[in-house]
């Protein structure tokens, strides 16, 4: 399903396959890089430890706070 391209200044979570999901990676999305299409499909991370990476957008889980209205 379609959803809103995730942005700069975004919390997400890494998912990391060879780690248990309590011990996943917080990072701030940096950088975005749109498509042709302009869907974002690839973002540069910085982790808490201050390396950066690029990672595909389905190996994050972006992180929400707040309530809606």
């Amino acid at each position: 399903t379609e959803k809103k391209n995730l942005e700069e200044g975004t919390l997400v979570l890494e998912i990391d396959p060879n780690t248990p999901r309590g011990m996943w990676k917080l990072g701030v999305i940096t950088s975005v890089q749109p498509s042709k299409d302009q869907k974002v499909r690839t973002v540069t991370i910085r982790m808490s430890n201050g390396n950066s990476y690029k990672r595909p957008i389905n190996k994050l889980i972006p992180l929400q706070f707040g309530t809606t209205t």
